[in-house]
């Protein structure tokens, strides 16, 4: 088993600075999902017995104080820059706020900014497949012109019969066929193909794919497996940065999903398609032309990419097919 938390006197540091940016340096009180992640990331990262509503903000000097090492601040940053991003608004105020820790620190502005634009993929994702299932993404005065713009560009999509037919094609394919199956994924789940009224392009169909072959559900739950699934594909070990990644995911779906709940993470569900990502040995390039495979069978390329497979899925509630239905016949009316 992988030890994945930090030295105890790391935690209430983090935990602090993690806070500051959550509050606006205590001049505000942080969104519930904030919140979440901040009780999550003390669960099962940082050990600490302080009281997370306690909390008392820290100053850019307090913190590089209390953290004298290079690798201790590196990581505080890599908590801490989470925050503007798991509520999928990256409020520009919470985002300057990481920037000027990140300064005072001495972070290297190029890692921040290969920080920035690994969050800014992560919420793109989630939105797009928030988008797609028909959940509400609420936007307010805070909200960042990224997410905003994500919005904005999904609704003005047309549709494109020439890539729609391409998919639908998809439903000639035989049974238990990786093309079919991820036919099958959209109808089950009621999303729109790429190119219909009401779908997306393709930006999520890579990780659809991943998804299929690793045997991870359409749900929250296998959404955030297959983060673990995807790190294990790109030979990432298996720690902190893994386990931050799939928490930033699950707690925004899920609150996008359900609402006020907060769930929990299975570290065990995580660890494990982690570890069959790493012994898989899938060629790069299926992503980049995937197609050539299609007609193949999903038992098959499991045995050839080195896939274990995982326990079937439970197929999808009805309750977001619903959701989605009703989002494209909407947007076919405004169309």
């Amino acid at each position: 088993m992988y030890d994945l938390r930090v030295l105890s006197s790391e935690s209430e540091p983090i935990l602090r600075g993690m806070t500051s940016v959550a509050t606006g340096g205590g001049h505000r009180v942080p969104v519930p999902v904030e919140r979440d992640l901040i009780l999550a990331a003390r669960r099962h990262l940082l050990p600490s017995d302080a009281d997370v509503d306690d909390l008392r903000p820290v100053t850019p000097g307090e913190l590089r104080a209390l953290l004298p090492g290079e690798a201790q601040r590196v990581r505080a940053i890599r908590f801490m820059i989470l925050v503007p991003y798991v509520s999928l608004e990256a409020d520009a105020g919470k985002v300057a706020t990481v920037d000027a820790f990140a300064m005072r620190l001495g972070i290297d502005p190029a890692r921040l900014r290969a920080l920035h634009r690994r969050r800014e993929g992560e919420l793109r994702r989630v939105a797009l497949d928030a988008l797609r299932r028909g959940w509400p993404l609420p936007l307010t005065v805070r909200t960042s012109s990224l997410l905003r713009g994500i919005v904005e560009a999904a609704r003005r999509r047309r549709p494109d019969e020439a890539l729609a037919t391409r998919y639908r094609e998809l439903s000639r394919l035989p049974a238990g066929s990786l093309g079919r199956a991820l036919y099958d994924l959209h109808q089950d789940c009621g999303w729109a193909l790429p190119g219909e009224i009401g779908g997306l392009d393709e930006a999520l169909v890579a990780s659809d794919l991943r998804a299929i072959l690793a045997g991870l559900g359409p749900g929250v739950a296998g959404r955030t497996a297959c983060v673990a699934f995807s790190a294990g594909l790109g030979r990432a070990e298996f720690g902190c940065e893994v386990l931050l990644e799939a928490l930033s995911v699950l707690l925004a779906s899920a609150r996008l999903a359900a609402g006020d709940s907060a769930p929990r993470l299975d570290v065990a569900a995580l660890v494990d398609a982690h570890a069959r990502g790493r012994a898989a040995r899938i060629d790069p390039a299926l992503e980049e032309d995937w197609w050539s495979v299609a007609a193949e069978d999903v038992a098959e390329l499991r045995a050839r990419f080195r896939i274990d497979p995982a326990p079937r899925p439970a197929r999808p509630s009805r309750q977001p097919v619903e959701a989605a239905a009703a989002l494209r016949a909407g947007r076919s009316r405004a169309a």
